[in-house]
């Protein structure tokens, strides 16, 4: 029965019940299937839910018929299953069910019979250093997890998939101090997600659980004047060292250009696989092939030569590594003026899902697509397409109404943020603060000022220009008084300090501390001063920013 659906769409429909049963197919195999068919995809919503509803998709079905197709065919290990079922948007839930059907018996004979196979392939003594490396990486291709302890020249090894997590150490500078571990959820606004915290206890032994970390991440642990960076692997133990406790000094905090020093941080005991390592090592290497081709003229040829050395030394099967060089490639590609942005777009980008959590897919993201007019010309990739709007909308190329379109369930997250981050001092936007507490302790309603306008100073007492801003407000006070009122907002830490700053003032009533007045810093979105913004007695922001005193005229 297929009443409600169009004719066109019974037409579609047949074809892809057909198409599903076939053999096994998930939700993503028939979006693809209907992307390439042509179909509208408002028709494909709702072809797709009929799919379901008819019992000829079933999620949880697949993921168990992969699983097993994988292991006992083609001998993948849990790790590359659960890779490839990820990118297929399979639910976590199914995954794990479909994983945890696997006989640990036949698991562990399979395992090593293609630990023996790729062994009986190798030249010399098979327990060197070089060939267990080079074992190690063909069996973490393959999607077996291996931890490795070296130990008087003997070799040990465990599965660490179904392990919990953690990132672990010593470190007695950082005593007392509370650790946290955060990392970016997408490149596009910026925003961070926090995944555990930690206080470092008097020995100054510290651990981080990231058991709810599902896919390979890079994750960063703010350490004073550092940002320490790990890339984590779901389920996987790490023993770091962090380097020397260094304090931001009170010029970086005011400086609002600073920003801590990025470091991957040192592992103790790495297996030779590691991420991380085969990450530090790709990345000089790319560095050192980048360096040659801009040295001299840009040819085709110099860049794919660099480009066969790069993967000859280390392509593997691991997507998120894959995935890593391959937008870096991106990048070599499109240093070839004549056809950049273009080829390397479609070579890789167009036909490869969104990798969310690829800090090397946004840096090449953020090159190939910051100045991209032809957006009809992705709508083979819609999650992409998507991306590339909001981009636009946040660099101000397109209207804010261009979010409300976004329909990816995980780019309507990063649209919401956006708006947020658009909300924030956004011209023609309200303040959500209706009054304001001076530094004497007395309540100012906006609505009360004699002004129609008002300009807005933050300022801190240890900076030049902001003194040099005080004078500037007690001198325009009285010769803007029936025009445009002037208000400080001290964002020193020390509200003494402040107050000395303006102690010489007689009018204090448009001096403000910034313990005070959080709300009101808050709408403004401000972490370092100096900033000015211009708004109205309604709380209406009519400058954002507003310029500088100097350059400010009515």
């Amino acid at each position: 029965m297929m009443y409600g659906l169009s004719l066109m769409s019974k037409e579609n429909y047949i074809k892809l019940s057909n198409y599903c049963a076939a053999c096994e197919r998930c939700k993503a195999d028939a979006i693809e299937k209907m992307r390439r068919l042509g179909i509208e995809e408002t028709e494909q919503h709702e072809i797709l839910e009929k799919l379901v509803k008819e019992g000829f998709i079933d999620e949880q079905r697949y993921a168990n018929a992969f699983t097993m197709d994988k292991f006992r065919f083609s001998h993948w290990g849990k790790r590359k299953i659960e890779y490839a079922l990820r990118a297929k948007h399979v639910p976590d839930c199914f995954i794990y069910n479909a994983l945890d059907s696997i006989d640990p018996d036949e698991y562990a004979k399979v395992k090593d019979s293609v630990k023996t196979a790729k062994e009986k392939t190798l030249k010399g003594d098979k327990n060197s250093m070089e060939n267990r490396a080079k074992v190690l990486r063909f069996m973490a291709g393959r999607g077996f997890a291996i931890l490795v302890f070296i130990v008087f020249g003997i070799t040990s090894a465990k599965a660490d998939w179904a392990d919990g997590g953690t990132i672990s150490g010593i470190a007695p500078d950082y005593a007392g101090q509370t650790l946290k571990l955060v990392y970016a959820d997408n490149g596009i606004t910026d925003t961070t997600v926090l995944v555990d915290s930690c206080k470092v206890d008097a020995s100054g032994n510290f651990s981080l659980n990231t058991n709810n970390i599902t896919r390979t991440t890079k994750c960063t642990i703010p350490l004073g004047s550092y940002a320490g960076e790990i890339f984590v692997e779901p389920y996987k133990k790490y023993k770091v060292n962090l380097p020397p406790l260094t304090l931001p000094s009170e010029q970086d905090l005011l400086n609002p250009y600073f920003k801590p020093k990025r470091l991957l941080l040192s592992l103790i005991n790495p297996s030779p696989d590691d991420l991380n390592l085969r990450i530090t090592a790709f990345d000089d290497s790319f560095d050192v092939a980048f360096n040659r081709i801009i040295s001299d003229d840009i040819t085709t040829s110099k860049i794919e030569k660099e480009y066969f050395a790069l993967e000859y030394t280390f392509g593997d099967d691991d997507p998120f590594f894959t995935t890593y060089r391959y937008c870096n490639y991106a990048i070599l590609i499109n240093l070839y003026e004549p056809t950049q942005p273009n080829t390397a777009i479609k070579a890789f980008f167009i036909d490869n899902p969104v990798a969310y959590n690829n800090p090397a897919y946004w840096d090449a993201f953020s090159v190939l697509f910051e100045n991209y007019k032809d957006i009809d010309n992705l709508s083979g990739n819609k999650a992409l397409q998507e991306l590339v709007i909001i981009h636009h909308v946040l660099s101000g190329e397109l209207p804010i109404g261009f979010l409300d379109k976004i329909k990816t369930d995980e780019n309507k997250r990063i649209a919401s943020q956006a708006k947020d981050i658009m909300a924030v001092a956004a011209k023609g936007a309200y303040t959500s603060v209706n009054n304001v507490k001076n530094i004497d302790g007395d309540i100012l309603e906006l609505k009360d000022f004699e002004s129609p306008q008002i300009y807005i100073i933050f300022a801190n007492s240890m900076l030049t220009q902001s003194l040099s801003d005080i004078e500037f407000a007690a001198l325009r006070t009285n010769q803007w008084k029936e025009k445009c009122a002037v208000l400080v907002i001290f964002l020193d830490k020390d509200p003494i300090k402040a107050a000395n700053a303006v102690a010489h003032l007689k009018d204090r009533r448009f001096i403000l501390l910034a313990e005070d007045n959080m709300e009101f810093i808050k709408v403004f979105g401000v972490k370092n001063a100096p900033a000015y913004f211009r708004i109205d007695v309604n709380g209406k922001i009519l400058e954002s920013p507003a310029p500088e005193p100097q350059n400010f005229t009515l």
